[in-house]
């Protein structure tokens, strides 16, 4: 009996294990950088931004695995994605919260980086999408332990906790409760260096950005 219970145990301790994201953000407030660069040139749009696109199929996909609203002090969601390798080629994916490990001690010296932008959205359909704000990760070869491989059929689960307030919006109100909420990715690579004296990002979509099929209703506290 008493082995049994211990076996018990300890396969639950193993499924707890395995359904824990591989990146936790909700406690953790990144580092910026010192120098923020100003916009240079985008090809490919920012989440929620109009601007081009990189077409065709994206080796990603994107599954939202919980919403969890909150309108205690600061209204908040936490959120869970998962993004899966369908490709057939392995692909490194950003996992770095933290922008300021990627900046040189000199203004002077450039750097690149690949990010991956991650975003909560309203499928509101004639009314439009409503996107919250993201979150987002970096990673570099030249920064060790900030790129995750994913091989074809690999994933990762990132955990974020965003403002449950829309971009240009001052209210949570502005999603009503119950409206279908979807989980959107955008793969870029930036560059930046210095051009007369001004910090410039130029940055270029690496592959299309992508939405998960599946959505969750945002269910609102009363």
């Amino acid at each position: 009996m008493l082995l049994k219970l211990m076996f018990a145990l300890a396969l639950a301790a193993f499924g707890s294990q395995a359904a824990a994201p591989d990146i936790d953000l909700t406690a953790v407030a990144p580092r910026n950088r010192v120098r923020e660069p100003a916009a240079g040139t985008i090809t490919g749009g920012l989440v929620g931004q109009s601007g081009g696109v990189v077409r065709g199929k994206s080796p990603l996909q994107a599954t939202l695995l919980s919403v969890e609203p909150s309108l205690e002090a600061e209204p908040h969601v936490i959120f869970e994605v998962q993004v899966q390798n369908q490709g057939n080629e392995a692909i490194k994916f950003p996992e770095d919260p933290n922008s300021a490990d990627f900046e040189p001690k000199s203004a002077a010296l450039g750097y690149g980086f690949e990010f991956a932008y991650i975003a909560l959205f309203a499928d509101l359909k004639e009314q439009g999408s409503r996107f919250l704000p993201g979150i987002t990760l970096y990673g570099s070869e030249e920064v060790e332990g900030t790129l995750k491989r994913l091989d074809p059929g690999d994933s990762i689960r990132i955990r974020g906790r965003v403002a449950l307030k829309p971009i240009g919006t001052e209210r949570a109100e502005a999603i009503p409760s119950g409206s279908p909420m979807k989980a959107s990715v955008l793969l870029e690579k930036a560059f930046v260096s210095q051009k007369k004296g001004v910090l410039n990002q130029d940055s270029d979509q690496l592959a299309p950005q992508i939405s998960s099929p599946n959505s969750i209703p945002l269910s609102l506290p009363q």
